[in-house]
């Protein structure tokens, strides 16, 4: 942080913020290393301060330009390194992604595969209870927001977007620049 952002900055006045941003509940500090994250209240917070603030720029639209719902999703998932599922109004799912969330660097830790096969798994089974209790066109959880009882959901999170009579749903590892992602959805899908 003090080489990248805050050259003039003290090492101990940036660790004194850090702090205080845990004990406000923005952060959290990891037990396997010295570093700190975000909170689920981070994220969240993250995404309402900036999502007004995101501006996206024409050569990223150009990319969309005359491509067709699941061109467009495929897209989206490889852009931001997320899984897809496309539920059908038949209850038909669309599958799609592995690869490119894969590439995350959460999934060196081969518990992470494993802990997104489980939520993957549970998610799917769940997900006609959960799009049924869906009221918006556009729901974000994010970990522990995730209304699963599972305790694999804290890692990732979730967008589900209503297309019509389908219904889209991202899967991500927290990890995620929520704003530019939500604003990404709406642009191609309220078209």
């Amino acid at each position: 942080l003090k080489k990248k952002y805050f050259k003039n900055l003290g090492e101990s006045t940036i660790r004194w913020y850090l702090n205080k941003l845990v004990k406000k509940g923005y952060l959290e500090n990891m037990s396997d290393f010295t570093g700190r994250v975000p909170t689920d209240f981070g994220w969240r917070e993250f995404y309402l301060r900036n999502l007004e603030k995101i501006r996206i720029s024409g050569e990223i639209y150009a990319g969309f330009e005359k491509k067709d719902l699941f061109e467009i999703i495929h897209l989206l998932s490889r852009i931001n390194r997320v899984y897809y599922i496309l539920k059908e109004s038949d209850g038909h799912l669309e599958e799609g992604g592995l690869d490119f969330i894969l590439e995350n660097v959460e999934f060196e830790r081969r518990e992470m595969i494993y802990y997104f096969a489980n939520f993957l798994k549970v998610l799917k089974i769940n997900i006609k209870n959960l799009i049924k209790n869906i009221d918006q066109d556009l729901v974000l959880y994010i970990g522990r927001e995730i209304p699963l009882k599972f305790k694999e959901s804290s890692h990732f999170s979730v967008i589900f977007k209503r297309i019509a009579d389908k219904t889209l749903c991202f899967i991500s590892i927290k990890r995620q620049n929520y704003p530019y992602f939500v604003k990404l959805i709406n642009k191609f899908f309220n078209q």
